[in-house]
């Protein structure tokens, strides 16, 4: 997102019509904390969630009516943020190996900061985030794989994708992981289910709940296809 757009219009249409029009009332909204973020990423279901990160601190604003931005500093460098649902999380260093996670009410500025406890090594790069569970890029093979943690920190599940993980994403409240031969699959507590087929170097963006933008196509989680214009193409 363009650190320029950190001033945010928002119209709210109401539900009252009227023969000579409609009713229009805009809101105008700083985001200025944002602009010291790197990158700024941005979502939304029943309210606006902008977010990103720098340094060691967790920068969140919630939208919706009025704007609430929450700041969560933390002591180690955080490495990846993600958002699901209400929740926005980061995953910093606690050492040269070992990690911790943020879980950020962007709704209402609480949060808990929780150590990682695993097995084996965290590859940092990727984070992804489901109402009950945190789900981080392994490395205990030739390929990437998949641990998820509960909101303790503690390990759960290993989860074994074809040719290993490249990365993975949250949507909505659920988890989504791409495997090395570009399938899509969603995380669950017990086990990681296909969804749809991508490229595993796909340019990924949100597009609302449900669904994906990816290289031109949108791309349907629960459809299991993938969206060109008004026809889905079955996968």
């Amino acid at each position: 997102m363009c650190k320029r757009a950190l001033s945010i219009v928002l119209c709210g249409f109401f539900c009252a019509f009227f023969s000579l029009g409609t009713p229009v009332r805009a809101a105008v909204f700083d985001l200025g904390e944002l602009s010291a973020c790197k990158r700024i990423y941005a979502c939304g279901n029943s309210a606006a969630y902008f977010y990103g990160y720098t340094g060691t601190t967790l920068i969140s604003s919630r939208i919706s009516g009025d704007c609430l931005t929450s700041r969560v500093n933390v002591s180690g460098a955080i490495y990846a943020v993600t958002h699901s649902g209400r929740f926005t999380y980061a995953l910093f260093a606690v050492s040269n190996t070992d990690y911790g996670v943020i879980r950020l009410n962007a709704d209402s500025g609480d949060y808990s900061v929780f150590d990682i406890h695993s097995d084996c090594e965290i590859d940092p790069q990727s984070i992804a985030a489901s109402e009950n569970g945190i789900f981080l890029l392994s490395l205990n093979g030739i390929y990437r794989g998949v641990t998820g943690f509960d909101l303790n920190g503690s390990k759960y599940r290993s989860y074994s994708l074809p040719r290993g993980c490249e990365r993975l994403f949250s949507n909505g409240s659920s988890a989504y992981a791409i495997a090395g031969n570009g399938e899509l699959y969603r995380l669950g507590r017990s086990n990681a289910v296909y969804c749809a087929k991508t490229t595993y170097d796909a340019n990924i963006s949100d597009a609302g709940e449900g669904y994906i933008y990816s290289d031109g196509q949108l791309i349907s989680h629960s459809a299991y296809g993938i969206l060109y214009g008004e026809f889905i193409q079955k996968r």
